[in-house]
């Protein structure tokens, strides 16, 4: 299938600070400027090689209107994709769920600086004129594949690639490898070492392809899933300082992070701490960041990013775990 990638810059007018770093000036921009970019292609096959291109194109999204059009397109197709997974498969996926898969685009979207999405070239009739930019990228156009990773620029050793989505008419077209080809030369042109991600073991489909890419196994993980509920506080938990994340533990959390799997998740970290006011304000306490401190020195020895399939904890022992754990609960008492 034959693809376009455009990168995707979310600047909305009410996030000042953001729109006044934008220099690139207008919404859409024809041939971006990278600096050339080195990469290292070998054992990829050509087809793999050949993927690792720079988009020409950037959208720009400053108002809200274009913002919600993206986000229902991008929820959309995220359900849709995770669900003909979860079809072939026969394993149930929490994503595939209409607010799930809203809240994990939403976060993409909003909290990645930078996203990539591929779509049809195909151009059929349409009827009226195009209102606005988000509408000439999409006129006659079917958004096929997206892709999003972790972008902050003091952390830029390893790019956490957050999700990679194909239309379930479009999967095993080339669509996936053409949008993770175009995350891996972006990050590669920002200056990233590596790049990291997740993967069900249920979906050979995707291994495939990140393996084809040149991915390598680094770790096997479990995903335990269950209800947070009240319940007291246990003699062995209650010893440990429970506290909510500031900004200034970041650096911290990513060394206990670095020495327990070997690389950081600090764009994660502070996704969560962007939007923990908002996530406090609807009481949804397990998307609230914390960390866990010794009683005695006040050093972090453990956090949780929030206590949810789209973030992850760290700690050194089981009852520091089990401390976050009471005390997200007990949020729920009230």
């Amino acid at each position: 299938m034959e693809v376009e990638v455009v990168e995707v810059c979310v600047a909305l007018e009410q996030d000042g600070a953001a729109a006044a770093k934008s220099t690139i000036g207008p919404y859409l921009l024809d041939d971006l400027a990278y600096k050339p970019v080195d990469i290292d292609t070998s054992g990829l096959t050509q087809r793999a090689a050949d993927a690792l291109r720079l988009p020409r194109r950037i959208l720009i999204v400053r108002c809200q209107r274009d913002y919600d059009v993206l986000l229902e397109r991008t929820a959309n197709l995220v359900a849709a994709s995770f669900g003909e997974v979860a079809r072939r498969s026969g394993i149930a996926e929490a994503i595939t769920q209409p607010e799930i898969a809203r809240m994990a685009s939403n976060m993409s979207l909003r909290t990645a600086s930078v996203i990539a999405l591929a779509h049809s070239t195909t151009k059929p009739a349409t009827d009226g004129e195009a209102e606005s930019d988000i509408d000439k990228l999409f006129e006659g156009r079917q958004m096929v594949g997206f892709s999003a990773w972790g972008d902050k620029a003091a952390l830029r050793l390893v790019a956490g690639i957050n999700i990679v989505a194909t239309a379930p008419g479009c999967q095993s077209a080339g669509v996936g490898r053409s949008i993770l080809g175009a995350v891996m030369a972006i990050t590669a042109a920002r200056g990233y070492e590596s790049r990291r991600l997740m993967v069900n073991s249920h979906n050979p489909r995707a291994i495939s392809l990140y393996v084809s890419m040149g991915f390598n196994t680094m770790s096997s993980n479990a995903l335990v899933a269950g209800a947070i509920k009240p319940s007291g506080r246990s003699e062995e938990a209650s010893s440990w300082r429970v506290e909510q994340m500031k900004h200034s533990d970041v650096d911290a959390c990513n060394d206990l992070c670095n020495k327990a799997v070997g690389f950081s998740r600090g764009a994660s970290i502070i996704t969560a701490l962007d939007s923990a006011q908002e996530a406090e304000e609807e009481g949804a306490y397990v998307r609230v960041p914390y960390v866990v401190k010794d009683p005695q020195s006040g050093a972090i020895v453990g956090y949780t990013a929030g206590l949810n399939a789209l973030q992850h904890t760290v700690t050194t022992t089981p009852q520091q775990a089990k401390a976050l754990i009471e005390h997200v609960s007990a949020k729920y008492t009230d």
